[in-house]
Parts: structure tokens; C-alpha cells; sequence
């Protein structure tokens, strides 16, 4: 999976000061008046491993971060959706006072893309 961005210091994206993770890529049709058109294209951006995961995780400890936000693209087309669920649980070990970042989904959560 690829990243659009990484907003280590956001207060525009959700309550109380946090940081926002941008996947990259978004499959066909696209949200009428996107803001974020940039990310559609899933070979653009930078490539997300474990490098970037853990460097993701020493942002999101910091003590002044309330939240973690998980934008794109889309992050749970079918293309991303793995690697955001490995990006959210490992955030919710790493942190559980930082707000609900697992979304319930079935193991064979598959998106009508």
C-alpha cells in the first residue's frame, strides 16, 4: 500500500489535536466534491511497511496527540483495506486511550467497489 500523506500535528480532521493518516488510492466513481482528488491515483504517493508503521506509531505517542485519524483516498477499498487494518490494530495495542480506531468489520469484509 501506498500513503498520501501523514499530518503529524492536525487539528482539522477530527477533535483535539491529532495525527492523520492519508491512504492513497481510490477506485472509480469518486465522491462528488472531493477534497483530496490527489490520492486517488493508487500508484501515487509513498510506499506504507513496517519502517513507516513504526515511524507512524512514535508520532502518534506523542503525550499532546488525542487522536489518530485514518483518511485517503479511500483506506477501506479493497486494495488498502488490509494493510489500515494491520495500521489501526497495531495503533489501538500501541495506544488504547486514543479513541476508537477499529471499525468491527467481519474477517471477509470484502467493499462493493
Amino acid at each position: 500500500m501506498n500513503y498520501a500523506e501523514v499530518l503529524d500535528c492536525d487539528v482539522v480532521n477530527g477533535k483535539q489535536v491529532g495525527i492523520s493518516f492519508f491512504a492513497q488510492g481510490c477506485p472509480s466513481p469518486h465522491c462528488e466534491g472531493c477534497f483530496n482528488s490527489i490520492a486517488w491515483d493508487f500508484s501515487g504517493g509513498k510506499e506504507f511497511g513496517e519502517k513507516q508503521i513504526e515511524h507512524f506509531l512514535s508520532l502518534a505517542g506523542r503525550e499532546y496527540i488525542k487522536r489518530i485519524s485514518i483518511l485517503g483516498g479511500e483506506p477501506l477499498c479493497q486494495q488498502n483495506v488490509n494493510d489500515i487494518m494491520t495500521l489501526a490494530k497495531k495503533c489501538k495495542e500501541a495506544y488504547p486511550d486514543k479513541g476508537s480506531l477499529v471499525p468491527h468489520l467481519p474477517s471477509s469484509y470484502i467493499p462493493l467497489y
